[in-house]
């Protein structure tokens, strides 16, 4: 992953700064749904890795929350990490694979991809020849 941050940044960012024990060492003991929703503004503001630092806590926490996995993925496509995005998509299915949402989020990145796929081997062939 190259996001520009470790992991114990994220969570440090998920999870405040001014706590003295190690963000990995802690359990948000209540507070993941509030760390979700905070996830949530992130996304809707566009701060992606914020986002992404929020759902990732959740996620570690509560590897059962899909919409913490989905709202990942998410973050993680606008953050342009689609194989990372992929697998956090493909966890929200395997938790709840009646989800519509997951499942056209999951649909919507794969079809994006290909046609980026695509349209990068036409544009490498004319920059060939």
């Amino acid at each position: 992953m190259s996001l520009g941050m470790s992991l114990e940044e994220l969570l440090e960012e998920a999870f405040g700064e001014n706590s003295s024990s190690r963000a990995s060492e802690r359990a948000p003991q209540g507070r993941g749904e509030e760390i979700f929703q905070k996830g949530v503004k992130y996304l809707k503001e566009g701060a992606y890795l914020k986002a992404a630092a929020h759902f990732l806590a959740v996620t570690i926490w509560d590897p059962a929350h899909h919409k913490a996995w989905n709202n990942l993925g998410i973050a993680y496509l606008k953050l342009g990490e689609a194989e990372e995005a992929r697998l956090a998509f493909e966890k929200a299915l395997a938790l709840r694979p009646d989800d519509p949402l997951v499942k056209k989020n999951l649909t919507l990145m794969t079809s994006l991809y290909q046609k980026s796929g695509k349209k990068e081997e036409k544009d490498g062939q004319k920059k060939a020849c």
